[in-house]
Formats: C-alpha cells, sequence, structure tokens
C-alpha cells in the first residue's frame, strides 16, 4: 500500500501556513527592542527587548547598548522562555516540512505536536512574565507580536492534531481494504484491531492459506486398503 504524505491534506497545509506565520512573529519579537516602549518627556524614548536597551534623543539618533533589565531574575527567565520556545518552534518546522513533502508517520506527526505544545507552552511562559512584569501602557510592539505567535501556534496544533486524525483514518481505511482483497482471493488475516498501531504486526497482518485448500490436498490422496490397514 503506497503511503502519502501527511502534506496531502488540506487541513496540514492550513496548518503549515499558520505555522509559518506564527514564526515569522516570533523571531521579529525575538529579535526586535521594543518589549516596552517608554517616552520620557517630549524628547527621550526608551525601548527595551529580549537583549539591548536603545535610547532615541529627538534629533539626536538612537544609541543601544545592554538592557536596563539585564541581569534580573524574571527578565533572564524570560530570555530563556523565549530562546527555548524559539529553539522548539524552528524543530517543529523542519518536522512538518517533513511531513508536507516526504513521508506519512503517525510517530512523527504526534512527535511534532508534542514538540509544538512545549513551544506555545515556552512562548506563552515568557510573554505572560514579561506582561505581568510591564504596565499595560509601556509594552511595545514586540511583545504583541510574540502573544499573537503564540496565539497563532494555539490554531495550528489544532489544525495539526485534526490532520493527524483524518491521516490516521484513512490509513485504516485502506488498510483494511488490503484485508477484504486478501480475503477474496482465498486468504485468511487477523481481525482489524491486530492492526492497531499499538501492536507489533501493525501494517503487516499475518496471512495464512484457506483451510478449504489444505482439506482437498487430503481429499486427494488414496486411502489405505484394508489390507494394509491389518498388516
Amino acid at each position: 500500500m503506497a503511503k502519502t504524505p501527511a502534506g496531502a491534506s488540506a487541513v496540514f497545509r492550513a496548518a503549515f501556513i499558520i505555522l509559518t506565520l506564527a514564526l515569522i512573529f516570533l523571531i521579529v519579537g525575538f529579535v526586535t527592542p521594543n518589549w516596552t516602549e517608554v517616552t520620557l518627556g517630549d524628547l527621550l524614548i526608551s525601548r527595551t527587548g529580549l537583549w539591548k536597551t536603545c535610547m532615541e534623543v529627538v534629533g539626536a539618533g538612537e544609541n543601544c547598548g545592554v538592557s536596563i533589565y539585564d541581569g534580573e531574575g524574571w527578565y533572564v527567565a524570560v530570555q530563556t522562555f523565549e530562546a527555548l520556545g524559539l529553539a522548539c518552534f524552528i524543530l517543529v518546522l523542519i518536522m512538518s516540512v517533513v511531513l508536507l513533502v516526504a513521508v506519512s508517520n503517525q510517530r512523527l506527526a504526534r512527535v511534532n505536536i508534542y514538540t509544538s505544545v512545549f513551544a506555545g507552552i515556552f512562548i506563552i511562559a515568557g510573554t505572560a512574565t514579561h506582561t505581568y512584569k510591564t504596565e499595560l501602557k509601556y509594552i511595545g510592539y514586540s511583545c504583541w507580536m510574540s502573544w499573537l505567535s503564540a496565539v497563532a501556534l494555539v490554531v495550528a496544533i489544532i489544525l495539526l492534531e485534526c490532520a493527524r486524525k483524518k491521516s490516521y483514518r484513512r490509513q485504516m481505511s485502506l488498510t483494511h481494504a488490503d484485508v477484504i482483497s486478501a480475503e477474496s482471493q482465498g486468504y485468511h488475516s487477523f481481525p482489524m484491531q491486530e492492526l492497531s498501531p499499538k501492536s507489533k504486526r501493525a501494517n503487516q497482518p499475518l496471512v495464512v492459506h484457506n483451510s478449504d485448500h489444505h482439506n482437498q490436498a487430503h481429499a486427494g490422496s488414496p486411502k489405505l486398503s484394508e489390507k494394509s490397514a491389518v498388516s
């Protein structure tokens, strides 16, 4: 039975597009120094990101240096969570590309979803921590981009799970069709419950010849004569 890639599903393709957009949002939030934005008077603007703080004086340009929160525990936690979320997200996109163009594998599809969940947890934890420690009016677009990435990732996870279940039902349907075809040609196979992914015989149904052939073979053999039986 030929296996089509999981990406053949329109639902999976939609999830892949959303994942790509979510990763772009996260990268923008990760590298831009605008998680907080504070205007000091009419001339000075202070912007702080995950890695640096930039001070802009109207008419005199911008000067960036070490973050004003550098070394604080909550800030280090935000940096760590966001970095882990980005790393997991990149792995998710790589596995999604493999599923999109190459293989249809239930185990890889589940790992992809689990990794997406971890990425979402890290991103939400980091962004929520920063939002909690910052007044709402000072939150910049970089933080909002991270929130948008988290929301898009949640939607993508739901679509990935729907696509995985759809792919699984399709594979089971094709396997069932192969079993019926084998039986119609004079073979007996084990019931469908033996073909579950948890079984060691999954996608490898054992087949034995129809017992009618065995009975016909014995029926055609010559019987022992009574004299031979007595001797």
